[in-house]
């Protein structure tokens, strides 16, 4: 990478609490290492991590790669879609 908004990554973390676990999806810079964003949900739905992605792209702009993991939270069709309809390389 070899400046901002190259390439972001997209990741999420479980925050278990004694209640119930929360879920914080983050978008950060790969090349600035900046947290663009950051969204907490008590679900997982597909929904809340396309709505974080999204509202980065409001802020920051479209980046040209976007980086997730492989698991399913990262693999559903809502998600894959937007980030196919952007035009945007998926690694």
């Amino acid at each position: 990478m070899d400046r901002t908004n190259q390439a972001w990554a997209l990741d999420i973390s479980n925050l278990p609490t004694k209640r119930s676990p929360f879920y914080l999806c983050t978008v950060i810079d790969w090349f600035s290492r900046k947290v663009h964003i950051r969204r907490l949900s008590n679900t997982m739905h597909a929904d809340f991590r396309v709505e974080t992605f999204q509202e980065s792209i409001i802020k920051y702009g479209k980046p040209e790669i976007g980086n997730t993991d492989q698991c399913s939270q990262f693999t559903s069709v809502d998600l894959m879609e937007m980030l196919k309809g952007l035009g945007l390389y998926i690694h």
